[in-house]
């Protein structure tokens, strides 16, 4: 059941066990990630860091989710996703159109075949026999709901036609009923599971089973018909949390690329069960057959739908919270400073302007700029942000002009009108800006629902785990006060507070955490370092690193090639554990990568922190602002981390 008091703290579909609640809570807009082809005939390798959002995708296909929603079809809180759903060709009028099978990987006896000590081809027998019985039976119990059979009668109005040509495995005739394919299942998944709990000797004679997923053939929807009528047009199968079976038996279940099964196959896993080459690659090329969906990859690269798809969400559970009746997350949050901030925002004027004045007022060129900032109208903080954009743009002219102190004279100098000084203005400067301001005088900055969205990384059970919290403290002010808002400092204390809990469990989450948390540190040092420079070069800040993609190619090469690659032994030892290092943060999601971005004439794999981590560290929440590093330095900052070579001048 879903906790009623507080629905963000339902972060995954296993915990949503009612339907409608499901339905109800899901994002429509997620299928904007699904191809519109090939959808129910080619295989789809839909991959995540935990919580991006992957079993949600795949039980929205299955004959009770399809079932509910076709029943609710003209309620207005299903309509949307009906008409994606419809769009897609899973749903229409006269109800599902797909048989969806959903498996999970995670549960059962999979693993533990890897563990016998048979030879290989024995092993991937049973693997095979134990997920093509399975596979069988769920698909079985979904022809029944889907055509309101009950169990085991209906069974006998199943049946099951397929070509001669076909080659089934022993027990299975051409032509049969469902009765007699379920019994053949049971019997099949018996077998297997005597032989995993056997502790005698096994007779390989007697074991049943294929060397490749013999179930996708059968299930091919021209095969199937129930009454003598078809049962649906399309067949998928979905086998969810491939990451839980073992590293030979994921290589071998990725062999149904090869095979071009005749129905839709889906394979869900997370980035964790990837090697080091496909995390530091593109972790699959597609091709005729195959499809790799990365779900975080895929919203970084529609961050407004993601944006849409998240504050939706919040909608829709706090909407399902029987302690306070509101109807928008958004507008339980404050998304400009409280009016408590007005005296420290005016002190914040009076030290910038006077900063500004006393360094550079005698300079000519820049009288112009301070007198239109000291004519600009607008709030107190649109105010604090102007000046110290001038203060940002005035170190950069600076800078830029490396001249002789006397060329600097009112004399010799002359001035800069008010249009230059916009035509050097942007939103980054203003952005970075503000945050320099948070930074010296302590403003609230990671605050208002944009901000908050920003900060999930793309990641679904992150934004929910983001905004578990921030209700929490919603519904204590609601009940004294029902029409309070979270404060933007209230939020802010909130999330850094939500955000240091995760750092800390990074440890216990991760492999190599310790080295992981060291290396990250020493980018969120580094990066803000850079970002706090005073003329901010990156604005509005530093918020990843770069590698060379000719260096991404040494830490892909296996220990054989790295050792032809480098003179040093020692190198090639420090070079794999960042290679290691590198591979659980993207796993993770901690690094967001990007391959192959052209800049500074060469080509380079970006490496961006995870939002998250930028609240950690104190830095912006925007992309584009990165520092090239080479395979060394990254190696030292997993021993020794940032050490900051020199002190920057001035609070900033």
């Amino acid at each position: 059941m879903i906790e009623s008091r507080n629905p963000f703290r339902m972060q995954t579909s296993e915990q949503i066990d009612n339907e409608d609640t499901f339905l109800k809570l899901f994002g429509p807009e997620a299928l904007a990630l699904l191809p519109k082809e090939g959808l129910w005939d080619r295989v789809h390798i839909i991959r995540s860091s935990p919580g991006g959002g992957k079993t949600s995708i795949l039980r929205l296909f299955t004959p009770s989710a399809l079932l509910t929603l076709h029943a609710h079809r003209t309620n207005d809180e299903f309509k949307e996703l009906y008409s994606g759903m419809r769009n897609l060709g899973a749903i229409g009028n006269g109800g599902p159109q797909v048989l969806g099978v959903m498996l999970s990987c995670s549960k059962g006896k999979y693993d533990s075949i890897d563990d016998l000590e048979f030879e290989d081809v024995y092993k991937r027998r049973l693997l095979f026999s134990l997920l093509d019985s399975r596979i069988i039976l769920t698909a079985l119990r979904g022809i029944l709901d889907l055509k309101k059979l009950e169990h085991p009668a209906g069974l006998e109005k199943i049946f099951f036609e397929t070509p001669q040509s076909l080659i089934l495995p022993k027990g299975i005739p051409h032509r049969c009923t469902g009765k007699d394919l379920y019994h053949w299942a049971c019997d099949v998944e018996k077998t297997v599971y005597n032989v995993i709990d056997s502790f005698g000797p096994v007779n390989f004679e007697s074991l049943t089973g294929h060397d490749a997923l013999v179930s996708a053939s059968i299930l091919k929807s021209e095969y199937i018909s129930c009454n003598t009528e078809p049962v649906v047009p399309h067949v998928l199968i979905m086998l969810d949390d491939s990451h839980k079976l073992t590293y030979t038996q994921r290589s071998s279940l990725f062999s149904i690329i090869d095979q071009r099964p005749p129905v839709g196959v889906w394979i869900a896993e997370r980035l964790e069960a990837l090697t080091k080459e496909e995390l530091l690659s593109q972790g699959g090329v597609p091709g005729r057959d195959v499809v790799y969906i990365n779900l975080e990859e895929a919203w970084r690269s529609s961050a407004i739908k993601f944006k849409k798809m998240t504050l939706g969400i919040a909608d829709k559970r706090v909407q399902v919270s029987n302690k306070i009746d509101i109807q928008s997350f958004s507008a339980c949050l404050q998304d400009v400073q409280d009016t408590k901030w007005l005296g420290e925002i005016e002190h914040a004027i009076g030290v910038v302007s006077k900063r500004i004045k006393d360094e550079r007022g005698d300079i000519k060129k820049y009288q112009q700029w301070i007198t239109s900032r000291e004519s600009f109208e607008g709030t107190p903080l649109e105010r604090a942000v102007e000046w110290r954009s001038l203060e940002i743009l005035i170190e950069r002219d600076q800078k830029k002009n490396q001249k002789k102190i006397s060329e600097f004279s009112p004399e010799t100098e002359s001035q800069y009108d008010k249009n230059d000084l916009e035509e050097r203005y942007d939103s980054a400067v203003k952005n970075a800006a503000e945050l320099l301001l948070s930074h010296e005088f302590g403003f609230p900055y990671y605050f208002n629902d944009s901000r908050l969205v920003s900060t999930a990384s793309s990641n679904i059970e992150q934004f929910l785990w983001l905004g578990a919290n921030l209700f929490e403290e919603i519904i204590s002010a609601r009940l004294m006060n029902s029409n309070s808002r979270l404060s933007a400092d209230r939020q802010e204390d909130i999330i850094k507070r939500t955000i240091k809990e995760r750092w800390k469990q990074i440890p216990y989450r991760v492999r190599d955490g310790r080295d992981v948390m060291r290396f990250l540190e020493a980018i969120g040092k580094f990066a803000l370092w850079e970002t706090k420079k005073p003329s901010a070069p990156y604005a509005p800040g530093v918020t990843g690193i770069a590698i060379l993609m000719e260096d991404r190619e040494k830490l892909i090469q296996d220990n054989k090639k790295c050792t032809r690659l480098f003179s040093d032994i020692q190198d090639n030892k420090k070079y794999t554990r960042l290679s290691s290092i590198l591979s659980e943060c993207i796993a993770h999601n901690l690094l967001e990568p990007t391959l192959d971005y052209r800049g500074l004439g060469e080509r380079w794999m970006l490496l961006y922190l995870n939002r998250m981590l930028c609240v950690h560290f104190g830095l912006p929440l925007h992309y584009g602002g990165w520092r090239g590093k080479t395979l060394n330095e990254l190696s030292e900052w997993i021993e020794k981390g940032f050490i900051q070579k020199k002190k920057r001048r001035g609070k900033t």
